[in-house]
């Protein structure tokens, strides 16, 4: 099967990967325990979140649905690996789940497209809110607490050692 869903990596090569097959399925689910794209369709799969969390994971199944592509350009697995990070990692996901989700009948396709784009809205929306709670004035009061109690904790320990304490300069 001729692959339709394209990542291009840090070295600039182009990496296809086709639908997923039901022997590329077995291959992958035997490869990597736990990971079984005919499962996505279940409500409890966390399969692309797994992967998603788990960067070389992802790239060992990237590398799966590559390597016959990696062989006829004489890349190794560990050049490809090499040339994976960043927003190419996240390219080549999307590539992943893609087929994976090609791999089904198209009434079931839409079903699928449709709840990965809302999980991808979710996940949009969480990243958000953490970036603000981050920014937020009680996360620089949690560190100025920890600052004040490790200087406190350092000049308990140096009094306690019998050394005098600096007195710092304005």
């Amino acid at each position: 099967m001729e692959p339709i869903h394209f990542f291009t990596d840090l070295q600039g090569r182009d990496w296809g990967i086709a639908p997923m097959s039901w022997g590329m399925i077995v291959k992958i689910r035997s490869r990597f325990r736990g990971v079984d794209f005919s499962k996505i369709v279940e409500k409890d799969d966390r399969t692309f979140e797994r992967l998603a969390m788990e960067p070389e994971l992802l790239v060992n199944v990237l590398w799966c649905t590559c390597e016959a592509q990696a062989e006829e350009l004489g890349v190794s697995g560990e050049e490809f690996g090499e040339s994976l990070g960043g927003d190419v990692l996240d390219q080549a996901a999307l590539a992943l789940e893609r087929a994976a989700i090609d791999f089904f009948p198209p009434r079931v396709r839409r079903t699928l497209t449709k709840l990965v784009e809302k999980r991808n809205q979710a996940m949009d929306l969480a990243m958000d809110q953490l970036i603000e709670t981050v920014d937020g004035p009680e996360t620089n009061q949690a560190i100025d607490r920890l600052v004040s109690g490790a200087k406190t904790s350092f000049i308990n320990t140096l009094e306690s050692l019998g050394e005098s304490v600096p007195t710092p300069t304005p």
